[in-house]
């Protein structure tokens, strides 16, 4: 495994256990978790906490440096408005207590964990506290996703780690990585035992399968560097000790894949929680992510060979594979 691949592999990591942390905070804890990212990467970025009756005054975050960048924190839940009148409102109220605390304010960012995008109504007020702040020589812009992702990636490697709790990639990995695909592949043997019959041998997956199931660019460009330690995967299956591994390991996959389908419509969400079957949401700093990293591989050699999401054919004609 070359420096090029394993540097492309920690950036797209990076890119989704950020999202996820974002998808992950709301409220209060989007706002903490904002502030920790900002005080890492600018020693002169301060927190407003509120306190007591005046509350912090509609500032989540302030620069002391200048004294004129002002953030406020919205963190809906799972990245997604739910009530966008409410938001909107507070938008607009925040807004204008900080025109009256802070008339020398300069910089106002709307700051949102908003992964998916943001919608039209939360656009156009944004837009609307844009023309107001003009008139006064107030910027306002949005501070979203993709400016978390460029802090963040300016931090420490230490930070990081604090922050998302993963640990970049390591070139002894690949040597740790055969047991660590055992231990995967030893719980689904206990999970699925011979329950679980194969329906057939792998298909060969299809190019414009990621579009056929609008997987999105950060899954999609993980399981593309992940798909590289493919025959690693296919070679501890073959090896496992029971050989019942071989059809059992792919045919739970796309058993688990069937189910997860009838609860989620969300391409992401469902690799998210064939994920969480492998590795589980506890991560510790001895496992140095070892386990993360091959649970990626084995997803990326599922999706390989159709046994999780559709090919072109299944699609188009609606039957099952």
């Amino acid at each position: 495994m070359d420096d090029d691949y394993l540097e492309a592999y920690d950036e797209t990591y990076i890119e989704i256990a950020l999202e996820k942390e974002l998808r992950s905070q709301s409220g209060d804890a989007f706002q903490d978790f904002f502030s920790k990212v900002m005080e890492r990467r600018h020693k002169d970025f301060v927190r407003i906490q509120a306190h007591g009756p005046k509350g912090d005054e509609g500032v989540d975050g302030l620069f002391l440096a200048d004294g004129k960048t002002i953030y406020q924190c919205y963190g809906a839940k799972n990245g997604h408005v739910i009530d966008s009148t409410y938001v909107c409102n507070k938008i607009r109220k925040d807004f204008d207590t900080i025109r009256v605390k802070h008339p020398k304010a300069k910089k106002w960012y709307f700051t949102h964990n908003l992964v998916g995008g943001v919608i039209m109504d939360v656009s156009n007020t944004v837009a609307e506290m844009r023309e107001i702040g003009a008139k006064s020589g107030m910027d306002v812009a949005f501070f979203g996703p993709k400016l978390f992702e460029d802090e963040v990636k300016q931090l420490s490697k230490h930070d990081i780690r604090r922050l998302l709790g993963i640990d970049v990639h390591q070139s002894n990995k690949l040597e740790r990585l055969p047991l660590a695909l055992n231990e995967i592949i030893k719980g689904i043997m206990e999970i699925a035992g011979q329950g679980v019959v194969a329906s057939g041998p792998p298909k060969e997956v299809p190019l414009e399968k990621f579009d056929y199931n609008s997987i999105p660019p950060l899954w999609r460009r993980c399981l593309t560097l992940a798909l590289a330690d493919a025959p690693i995967a296919w070679d501890c299956i073959g090896r496992f000790g029971d050989a019942a591994a071989a059809e059992t390991v792919p045919a739970y996959f796309k058993e688990r894949y069937s189910e997860l389908k009838l609860s989620y419509t969300s391409p992401e969400r469902i690799l998210e929680e064939l994920q969480k079957v492998m590795v589980g949401k506890i991560r510790t700093l001895e496992s140095n992510m070892i386990r993360d990293f091959a649970g990626h591989v084995m997803l990326a050699t599922m999706f390989e060979s159709c046994q999780i999401f559709e090919d072109k054919e299944k699609i188009t004609s609606g039957t099952d594979q």
